[in-house]
């Protein structure tokens, strides 16, 4: 199977989203270090125009991440590769619930596509040799126009 990594440098996939995939990967494989024994209590939701919003599952931790997000933002600055320009310029940290299921209304951004990038991208999906990457990545696309029409996105 292709890693999403591999893939997201062949698809047709807008730069904004392209950027919000690397940081959420970085984010991810730095997740321990930056939180250390809090790493279970916190969950990574979104970045979006430079704010990395992340999910608290209790209110006291809440506030000490808010007491503690220079400490944050400085730590994971020091782990991003030095040879990138480091695109987090702002944490948001938000209550998500102790069940970590709860739906939490963070900002979404709404990506239009024109018809020639919708065109590129499917024919970028035919050229996915993984035929069940392939599907997932069609399944995502449908998933996305049905919101899409619907306004729910």
């Amino acid at each position: 199977m292709e890693s999403l990594r591999k893939l997201t440098s062949y698809l047709a996939i807008p730069p904004k989203v392209r950027e919000s995939l690397e940081v959420i990967l970085f984010v991810k494989r730095v997740w321990k270090d930056l939180f250390a024994e809090k790493a279970d209590l916190v969950v990574p939701l979104n970045f979006r125009d430079g704010t990395l919003y992340i999910g608290v599952s209790h209110h006291y931790e809440l506030q000490n991440l808010y007491l503690d997000y220079l400490n944050i933002l400085n730590k994971m600055k020091s782990l991003y590769p030095a040879s990138q320009k480091f695109p987090i310029k702002n944490l948001k940290f938000l209550f998500w619930g102790e069940d970590k299921k709860k739906r939490v209304n963070y900002p979404r951004e709404r990506i239009s596509f024109s018809a020639r990038e919708w065109r590129d991208l499917e024919q970028t999906l035919l050229d996915i040799s993984d035929g069940e990457m392939r599907l997932l990545f069609q399944r995502a696309i449908k998933s996305y126009l049905k919101a899409h029409r619907e306004g729910s996105f």
